[in-house]
């Protein structure tokens, strides 16, 4: 099992000790920056201690501004976990590169977090704002599923 948190709000003084839970590891702790406003923010990754997992950079090269990526083993191949963080204030650029990076998953990837997009109605598939249409399309295109439908 692996378990993938949004809106941590952890920070650097907070150790990794404190963040334990029993059976698992975490395996990647991505913090609050004291650049961001506001509440929220933040991402940890635990991987169940009987898994083999490592962080993959692969999508730290969408300049996506809190995204990170799990690696699993499986007995033929691997997937890839991917956990996203966007903050509702963010700008143009970060949408877009959330955006590209949607467009770039494949049949091994599995995209899970906070993105933030109140206009978007994912029973409907609609969106009453041109940014949230954007990135409902975008996941149209990739051919993914919503499958929370509740805040």
């Amino acid at each position: 099992m692996v378990i993938c948190l949004t809106e941590t709000w952890t920070r650097s003084n907070i150790s990794d000790n404190e963040l334990q839970l029993d059976g698992y590891t975490l395996k990647i702790r991505k913090d609050k920056t004291s650049n961001e406003d506001g509440r929220g923010g933040g991402i940890l990754v635990y991987v169940m201690d009987t898994l083999t997992a490592e962080e993959d950079p692969t999508f730290l090269n969408y300049n996506f501004n809190k995204v990170t990526c799990l690696k699993v083993k499986t007995k033929r191949s691997f997937v890839r976990i991917i956990t996203v963080y966007r903050s509702p204030s963010l700008h143009v650029p970060n949408n877009e590169a959330l955006e590209r990076l949607v467009g770039s998953l494949d049949s091994q990837s599995i995209l899970v977090g906070d993105f933030n997009y109140r206009s978007v109605d994912w029973s409907k598939r609609t969106a009453s704002d041109a940014l949230g249409r954007r990135f409902l399309d975008a996941c149209e295109d990739a051919f993914l599923t919503q499958h929370v439908v509740f805040p």
